[in-house]
C-alpha cells in the first residue's frame, strides 16, 4: 500500500514540478556565498571506463566504485576479437554503444584478467572494498525461452562463477553489482525470471524504469530483495527531480542500507551542484555510505566541481571583478595571487587552516611594484623573499612580512638583457645566499628558443653563467613556462613547457650541475630536442620535492578532454587511442614524479614519436579538472589539519565566461567572472 501511495505521490509531484519548474536555487562556489551543509559523502562512481588501460591510474586516483558496460555479442562477432574466449554462446564486449567488428575491444575475460593481474595492488586491501557494477546491454526480453536468451543467461552464470572463484582464491575485497538488463527490474514486463539468479550480487534500482514497489520493500517472490542500490538518473528539465522525490519519501528502503546512493550521469557543474544541494537540503538524511555521482568525466573534475559542498577540494570564485593573468604561490599557510586589473597590478592574500582546510579570502589590494604586469611569481622559503618577473626581462624582489599592513616591500629591482623583439619567462631557486635564475627566451633571432643561466648574490647585478643553450631553432613559440628545483647540493633539475601557433605543447628537460663549485647549464637531459606531450594554448608548470622525491605538476589551457560521455561510449576509436585536439576553455592537469616525466620523454624519443600524455599513461596522472582560461599552478609542501606534512597544490585561473559553449562535451563549470582558486587532494598520488 505504501508503494502505491508513493507512486501516486510521485505522479502528482512530477506534474507539479514540471508546471512550476521546481529547482532549489544553488549558490555559486564562493566562500562567502555558500554557508550550507558540507559532507564528504559526496563522491563518485566511474562510469563507462571501458578501456581497461585507464583503470590502473583511475584506481590510483582513488576510485572505489566503477561501472563498465557488458554488451552481448554473438559468436560470429566474437570470433573477430582476440580478447574474447572461443565460446559458441557469444561474448560480452566492454562498450556502451553497439560494437563494430573493425576494432579490438576489451571483454569480460579482459576484466577478470585485470583483476587477477592487479589483485595485490587494488583488490586485497581489507580497508577498501572495490565495487564493479556490470551494466548489461541486451535488447530482447530475456525471460522468453529461446536459444539466444539461454546463451546470454548462461554466459552471465559462467562469468559469475569464475569471478566468485577468483574472489575466494585471492581473498579479494571486491564486489560485483548487477546493472542494466541483468537486474530483475524493468516494467511491462518485469524481468522476473532473473530474480533468483546470481544471488551473491545485488542490483541497482532505477526509480524511472523499475517497479516502484522495489524501492520500498523486499518481496523476494518479485525479486525486490535484489534491489539494494538506489540509482536515479538525472532528469530532463529538472536534473535532481528524482532526488527530490526519494528524499520526500525518506529514500524508501535504501536509507539505512550499506550501499551508497548513485546518481547518473551529469557532467556540468550546475547540475552537480543542484543535485548536491537537493541531497544536502536535509542534514538529518545524510547517507554515510555516500552519495556518488556516476561520472564519465575525470574524477578530479568531479571533486573540484563539488568541492564547495563536499569540503574535500577547493573551488572558489575568489576575485569577482575583472582580473587577468593570475600568478599563484603559497607563503606558509597563506595563498598569494597576483593579477592585472583594469589599470594596475593587484594582489590577494588569503589564509588557510591546513592544506584543503578552511579558507579565509582576503580583499584585493594594489601591489606596489615597478612591474607593469607579473608573468612569473615564486616564493623562496629559505630566503623569505618573493620574486616577481615580467615578460621582458624585468624582475623585482620583495621582503615578506605577512602580518604587516604592507606585507611586500621591494628590496631589489633588476633586469636580464634580451635580444630585440624578444620575450622571456624565468624560474628561480636558491642555495644559501645565491639565487639561480634560468631564463627562457623566445625571439626571432638565429635561435627561436634558448635558455640562459644567471646567478644573483646580495645587491650585485645578475651574472650570466656560460653560453645560452639553444632549445629549438625552427618554430617561434608563443607561450613559455618553466620551473627549477634543487635535487641535491650540486644539481638543479628543470622542465620547460611551451606551445606553438598550432597549439601543440612541448616539453624540454634540462639540468644545471656543479663541477668544482661552478654551476653549468646542460643541454637537454632526456633529449636534445623538445618532445610534444599535449595540446593547448598555455601551460604552467611547478616542481617540488616531497619526502626526498621530486614531483612535477603542470596545467594546460584550451587543452583536450579525454573522458566525456560521447567518447567513453562510442564504438570507435578506443578511448586511449583518441587524437587530442585543442578545445576552448578545457583545463587539464598532469602530475608525475620527475623521473617518470623524464622516462616518458626518453621513451618517446627512442620511438621517434610524440610523447602525448593522456589518461591511460602508465605512471603520469592526467585529466580535465575545470574550465576557464590562463591557468597558473604551484606545488608546495605544507601541513594538513592534523599537522602532518603533505604535498599540496594551488591553481588559479580566469573564470568561464557566461557565453561559453561545451564543444568538447566535457561538462563546463559554472560561469564566474574574475578568478577561480582550485585545489584537490594529492595524498593518494605520492
Amino acid at each position: 500500500m505504501k508503494a502505491t501511495l508513493a507512486h501516486a505521490h510521485w505522479v502528482l509531484f512530477y506534474c507539479l514540478s514540471l508546471f512550476s519548474l521546481r529547482v532549489d536555487s544553488y549558490v555559486p562556489p564562493t566562500p562567502s556565498g555558500y554557508n550550507g551543509i558540507q559532507s564528504s559523502t559526496l563522491t563518485y562512481q566511474i562510469h563507462s571506463y571501458n578501456d581497461l588501460r585507464e583503470w590502473n591510474l583511475v584506481l590510483r586516483k582513488g576510485a572505489t566504485w566503477l561501472k563498465t558496460d557488458f554488451y552481448y555479442m554473438p559468436y560470429s562477432f566474437c570470433k573477430t576479437q582476440s580478447q574474447a574466449a572461443v565460446d559458441e554462446r557469444g561474448c560480452f564486449v566492454l562498450n556502451h554503444d553497439t560494437p563494430i567488428s573493425t576494432r579490438e575491444y576489451n571483454t569480460s575475460e579482459s576484466l577478470l584478467n585485470f583483476v587477477q593481474d592487479n589483485s595485490n595492488l587494488f583488490f586485497e586491501n581489507p580497508e577498501k572494498k572495490i565495487h564493479i557494477a556490470l551494466c548489461f546491454k541486451f535488447d530482447p526480453y530475456p525471460c522468453t525461452s529461446n536459444e539466444l536468451n539461454t546463451n546470454w543467461t548462461s554466459l552471465i552464470t559462467s562469468f559469475y562463477d569464475y569471478a566468485n572463484t577468483l574472489i575466494d582464491q585471492y581473498d579479494l575485497n571486491l564486489e560485483f553489482v548487477l546493472d542494466g538488463a541483468a537486474t530483475p527490474g524493468g516494467t511491462n514486463p518485469q524481468r522476473i525470471c532473473l530474480a533468483d539468479l546470481w544471488p551473491k550480487w545485488n542490483a541497482t534500482w532505477i526509480v524511472s524504469s523499475d517497479p516502484v514497489q522495489g524501492g520500498f520493500g523486499d518481496n523476494s517472490s518479485l525479486g525486490y530483495n535484489r534491489f539494494q542500490i538506489m540509482n536515479p538518473p538525472s532528469a530532463p528539465i529538472i536534473p535532481p527531480l528524482y532526488i527530490f522525490y526519494m528524499k520526500d519519501l525518506d529514500y524508501g528502503k535504501f536509507v539505512h542500507r550499506e550501499y551508497p546512493y548513485l546518481f547518473w550521469e551529469p557532467s556540468d557543474q550546475k547540475t552537480i551542484l543542484e543535485a548536491s544541494d537537493a541531497y544536502l537540503g536535509n542534514g538529518s538524511l545524510i547517507h554515510e555510505p555516500g552519495f556518488r555521482f556516476a561520472i564519465n568525466i575525470d574524477p578530479v573534475q568531479l571533486q573540484v566541481f563539488v568541492g564547495s559542498r563536499s569540503g574535500s577540494a577547493w573551488n572558489y570564485n575568489t576575485v569577482t571583478t575583472l582580473a587577468k593573468n593570475p600568478q599563484i604561490v603559497a607563503i606558509g599557510s597563506n595563498v598569494l595571487t597576483t593579477f592585472n586589473s583594469l589599470s594596475n597590478v593587484q594582489y590577494q592574500l588569503s589564509s588557510f587552516d591546513g592544506v584543503l582546510g578552511d579558507l579565509k579570502i582576503g580583499q584585493p589590494r594594489n601591489f606596489t611594484t615597478k612591474l607593469d604586469a607579473i608573468s612569473s611569481l615564486e616564493y623562496l622559503d629559505q630566503n623569505e623573499v618573493l620574486f616577481a618577473g615580467d615578460l621582458f626581462g624585468n624582475f623585482e624582489i620583495f621582503s615578506v612580512n605577512i602580518t604587516s599592513s604592507t606585507p611586500f616591500k621591494s628590496v631589489y629591482v633588476g633586469y636580464l638583457p634580451l635580444p630585440a623583439y624578444s620575450s622571456s619567462q624565468i624560474a628561480i631557486t636558491s642555495q644559501q645566499n645565491t639565487i639561480f635564475i634560468v631564463q627562457a627566451i623566445s625571439s626571432n633571432s638565429d635561435c627561436y628558443l634558448q635558455l640562459q643561466l644567471w646567478s644573483l648574490s646580495g645587491s650585485n647585478q645578475p651574472v650570466s653563467i656560460g653560453k645560452a643553450v639553444c632549445v629549438q631553432d625552427v618554430v617561434e613559440y608563443l607561450e613559455l613556462s618553466l620551473d627549477i628545483e634543487f635535487q641535491s647540493s650540486t644539481s638543479i633539475s628543470g622542465v620547460l613547457l611551451f606551445s606553438d601557433s598550432s597549439m601543440n605543447i612541448y616539453s624540454y628537460v634540462f639540468s644545471v650541475n656543479s663541477t668544482n663549485g661552478d654551476f653549468i647549464l646542460n643541454q637537454g637531459v632526456a633529449t636534445k630536442t623538445p618532445i610534444m606531450i599535449d595540446v593547448g594554448s598555455r601551460s604552467s608548470i611547478s616542481l617540488s620535492s616531497y619526502n626526498g622525491t621530486l614531483f612535477v605538476l603542470s596545467t594546460q589551457t584550451d587543452s583536450y578532454c579525454w573522458n566525456n560521455e560521447v567518447d567513453n561510449k562510442r564504438p570507435e576509436p578506443a578511448l586511449c587511442e583518441s587524437i587530442p585536439t585543442p578545445t576552448s576553455y578545457i583545463l587539464t592537469y598532469t602530475f608525475a614524479k620527475y623521473s617518470d616525466w623524464v622516462d616518458n620523454i626518453i621513451s618517446s624519443a627512442q620511438r621517434q614519436s610524440k610523447g602525448i600524455i593522456n589518461c591511460c599513461s602508465e605512471n603520469i596522472f592526467h585529466g580535465a579538472f575545470d574550465s576557464g582560461s590562463n591557468s597558473d599552478v604551484s606545488l608546495f609542501v605544507g601541513t594538513d589539519k592534523n599537522g602532518n606534512q603533505v604535498l599540496g597544490l594551488l591553481e588559479a585561473h580566469e573564470g568561464l565566461p557566461s557565453n561559453a559553449i561545451d564543444i568538447g562535451g566535457c561538462g563546463l563549470s559554472v560561469p564566474m567572472e574574475g578568478l577561480v582558486l582550485d585545489s584537490w587532494n594529492l595524498s593518494l598520488w605520492v
